[in-house]
């Protein structure tokens, strides 16, 4: 389904008060949530636009991302994988050389979006282009026929009975609500039984959004 066929769905099935645009935007949070399922298991690799720069320690993504999974430096021809440990762990300062390490450290925002950052030790003596390997963070649906991505499209379905539930609370139309809830919940359960995942943590997390008005 496209964007626009997922907005129409939920159009036709519930008259919400809200704008288009907030309405949309309610779209975006039950398709964003519901990727969380699917994009553990897939890595992505950065092009070659990131680097270190001589004398810093801490780096951010220029691209969205759930979270980082292996980081490599390249050295003339050599590929460097860099060992993983936690921030606690490394001793910032000292003698700038060819990096060993990497440590999450959190993230930055830049124009309302969050990057993931991370800092390399030792501090790196020079400028080396840097290969990140990550969980990708999907793109929010804008044009009319931007299709969701990792999800499978047979379960697309799901984003708009997502949607609809979040509408009617917001309306405190909670009959309603529950209902679409119920059957959202229950179909995402089943779509992670034939799937073979495991839902994460939380998951779905729109899912708590209409419990206010059950009895």
């Amino acid at each position: 389904m496209q964007f626009s066929d997922i907005d129409n769905y939920v159009t036709s099935r519930y008259v919400s008060s809200l704008e288009a645009v907030d309405r949309k935007a309610h779209i975006n949070e039950v398709y964003l949530d519901l990727t969380r399922a699917f994009t553990p298991d897939i890595t992505e690799v950065n092009d070659d636009s990131l680097s270190t720069i001589e004398n810093e320690d801490s780096i951010t993504l220029t691209w969205k991302a759930r979270q980082i999974k292996r980081i490599f430096l390249l050295d003339d021809a050599a590929r460097i994988r860099l060992r993983r440990i936690s921030e606690q762990a490394l001793t910032r300062g000292g003698d700038s050389a060819l990096p060993k390490y990497w440590a999450p450290y959190g993230n930055t925002q830049s124009a309302g979006e969050n990057y993931l950052r991370f800092l390399v030790n030792p501090m790196p003596d020079g400028v080396y282009p840097v290969i990140v390997e990550y969980e990708p963070s999907p793109v929010a649906l804008t044009a009319g026929t931007d299709v969701p991505a990792y999800i499978p499209e047979e379960y697309h379905h799901l984003i708009a009975w997502g949607t609809i539930a979040i509408l009617a609370s917001h309306q405190e139309d909670w009959n309603v609500a529950n209902a679409w809830e119920a059957r959202f919940r229950g179909a995402v359960n089943e779509m992670l039984l034939t799937l073979g995942i495991t839902a994460p943590e939380n998951y779905p997390n729109l899912a708590t959004l209409t419990q206010e008005g059950e009895a």
